[in-house]
Formats: C-alpha cells, sequence, structure tokens
C-alpha cells in the first residue's frame, strides 16, 4: 500500500472513499460535495465525523482502497 503525503486539501481525493492519518490515527475517509466538508469514521461505533476546514490540517497521509488481488 501506498501512503501518500497530504500537505493541503487538494492533495486528498474529493471522488472515492480511502484511508487516511488523521492526528496519528488511521481512518476510512471522503469527501461531501454539498457540505464542501471530509468526513472520517475512526470506529464504526462512534459513527462519522464532519471536519472543519481549519482541522483538514490534521490529515497527514492518505492511501488508496484496493481490494485484494485474489479477491
Amino acid at each position: 500500500m501506498k501512503w501518500n503525503k497530504v500537505t493541503n486539501r487538494n492533495d486528498m481525493p474529493f471522488d472515492r472513499k480511502f484511508l487516511a492519518l488523521w492526528k496519528g490515527a488511521i481512518c476510512l475517509a471522503s469527501y461531501d460535495e454539498e457540505l464542501n466538508q471530509f468526513w472520517l469514521c475512526l470506529d464504526p461505533d462512534c459513527g462519522v465525523m464532519l471536519i472543519a476546514h481549519e482541522r483538514e490540517n490534521k490529515f497527514t497521509h492518505w492511501a488508496e482502497l484496493q481490494k485484494p488481488d485474489d479477491y
């Protein structure tokens, strides 16, 4: 899995779900066009959290979600 460094919001994908490092924790993330905000999920039990624009700098890396070759 290749991790991509995030220097600003334009470094992240806007068209699909992806893995991300947010404040050092691995999470599932995506972009919501209607709200113009990213959301993340750290744990299925805690639900989804919208990320304010001023906190987007807490994303440090992202990785493409891929199915295994033998799927």
